[in-house]
């Protein structure tokens, strides 16, 4: 979506509920009128401006980029313009790149077609969106202008296309003035669909423009579903399960039991989870006030068609009140929040970091080759590369490499020769395993597997006893399952790196924790031989 707002710090309540109601990906932003120390905020999205201000330090122009926190993205660098104001991002749809930019050309200031070229250049589709204050007939315009027949030109010599929508996109206050199309949509090297349509939503005397793209945007993995566990079904559900009483001797015998144990304690929590219905979004207006805002629409298509001043003060009436009542139910709802949170619980903490702490945008990676991967596969793919560089043993010298030889054959040799038996201390008794489950954190992320520590706390008796036995095996066999072995890694950022780069992220595993339950146990035996 476009919009020029005449400046936006006053006007944001009304553009969140546009985006919500027509769930809007990115908004273009013109002629926002920001200072640079000013802070705007918008629910869900990410902002990038570039803002203005006279030798006087009073803003005015500037323009803006609004995209939606799940949109893979990245900030373009702009070069100078001689009158042309503009800011962009560059994302993935259809399986390439695309360069999006928010543009304002002002007026009583020269129109120069070499600045649109210059964004126009390469084989990257592009779209650019604006007012740029050149009107032709060609776009839907009434007249023509000189920025107008400059720009239709420049169009026929370099190759890009021109859009205008059906109905006039500038509706002056003033009823002795026409409206006509002043926003307009510029495009090139974009082969799928583009339909661009006026709506009659926000306040200002232009009017926004809806730009629907026959495609999707590569966006980042919605997150999982909450989903809330009938402990009291899980204990029944795993019970139900028949015990296994043939004993753990061989190392066949211990992948076995983890294995069965694994799967029975996966199989009761999918059967004792439901998903938490989603009732209604946070931000989800009340139907009286949709309705009112439905009739907002359409009293100001009326007056955009009509320009009858009883319609207009009946529109300046429903605006007002709708503001008053939108801005009492978002404050109504903050306050019940407020209330909700509690410092005992998880909700204070939460909201206190969701108020103090911004996710950074997730930015495309770029591989050894110079290329930008969007999507999560191709993202990975890069991360894999770089962490199996960052992992790779340095070359060691020939003295090195015997010793390790011999040392190496040692440690084979010693774990060939038949173990002698464990004294009793060493096995794990059920007393001392619920002690230790008790104890474990229950909001640890799960691993591969999915079980949390949470459904470790919660095994009835007899399937710890049956976790024991497995337990003890792996002592006596001195065989570590190998499911155990495998870890999820997840990458975080570096404070204050270059997150377009591998380099700039840190690895870290989540292992099972049903084998760092053992890891655990069998520390406290190795302490005192250490």
């Amino acid at each position: 979506m476009y919009w020029n707002p005449d400046g936006i710090r006053q006007k944001l309540q009304e553009l969140r509920t546009v985006a919500q109601q027509q769930d809007i990906h990115i908004i273009l932003l013109g002629e926002t009128i920001l200072n640079p120390k000013t802070q705007i905020k918008l629910p869900n999205f990410h902002i990038y401006r570039r803002d203005e201000v006279t030798s006087q330090g009073a803003a005015y122009r500037g323009t803006a980029v609004l995209v939606r926190r799940d949109i893979v993205h990245q900030e373009l660098e702009l070069p100078s313009y001689q009158t042309m104001r503009s800011i962009g991002i560059r994302m993935e749809a259809a399986g390439e790149e695309l360069r999006i930019y928010a543009a304002y050309h002002p007026p009583g200031t020269p129109f120069c077609s070499s600045d649109i070229r210059r964004v126009m250049e390469g084989d990257t589709p592009i779209i650019i969106a604006g007012d740029l204050n050149a009107k032709n007939p060609a776009w839907g315009s009434r007249v023509i202008t000189p920025p107008g027949l400059e720009l239709y030109e420049d169009a026929e010599k370099s190759l890009y296309d021109v859009l205008g929508p059906e109905e006039p996109t500038h509706v002056p206050t003033d009823p002795r003035r026409h409206p006509d199309v002043l926003d307009i949509v510029l495009t090139r090297n974009v082969n799928y669909p583009i339909v661009v349509e006026v709506l009659y939503d926000l306040p200002s005397q232009h009017l926004p423009l809806l730009i629907t793209l026959g495609l999707k945007a590569v966006t980042t993995p919605p997150r999982a579903f909450k989903t809330r566990v009938d402990w009291r079904l899980y204990c029944q559900h795993i019970q139900q399960r028949p015990p296994a009483h043939h004993p753990i001797s061989t190392a066949n015998d211990v992948e076995a039991a983890a294995t069965r144990i694994t799967n029975n304690i996966k199989e009761a929590l999918h059967a004792a989870s439901t998903v938490v219905p989603i009732t209604a979004r946070r931000d989800d207006l009340p139907r009286e006030i949709c309705v009112q805002i439905k009739r907002k629409r359409a009293l100001r298509k009326l007056w955009a068609r009509t320009r009858c001043p009883r319609i207009k003060t009946q529109l300046n009436t429903l605006s007002e009140e709708l503001s008053v009542a939108v801005q009492a139910f978002r404050g109504e709802a903050w306050d019940r929040r407020i209330q909700k949170a509690d410092e005992y619980d998880a909700s204070l903490y939460k909201l206190n970091r969701q108020l103090t702490k911004t996710k950074p945008p997730v930015c495309p990676l770029t591989n050894n080759a110079g290329k930008r991967c969007y999507d999560a596969k191709g993202r990975a793919d890069i991360l894999v590369e770089h962490f199996e560089e960052q992992f790779m043993p340095n070359p060691a010298s020939a003295e090195f490499m015997e010793l390790h030889a011999r040392k190496e054959s040692r440690v084979q040799e010693f774990l060939s020769s038949p173990a002698p038996p464990l004294a009793g201390e060493w096995f794990i008794s059920p007393a001392e395993l619920r002690r230790t489950v008790t104890r474990l954190q229950p909001r640890k992320a799960p691993g591969h597997d999915g079980i949390t520590n949470a459904a470790l706390r919660q095994l009835p008796n007899r399937v710890l006893v049956e976790l024991g036995r497995l337990y003890n095996g792996i002592l006596r066999t001195s065989h570590f399952p190998e499911d155990w072995k495998k870890g999820k890694v997840i990458v975080l950022p570096k404070p204050g790196k270059d997150r377009r780069r591998a380099a700039s992220y840190r690895p870290i595993t989540l292992l099972p924790h049903i084998a760092k339950l053992f890891e655990r146990l069998l520390l406290r035996r190795l302490r005192p031989c250490i």
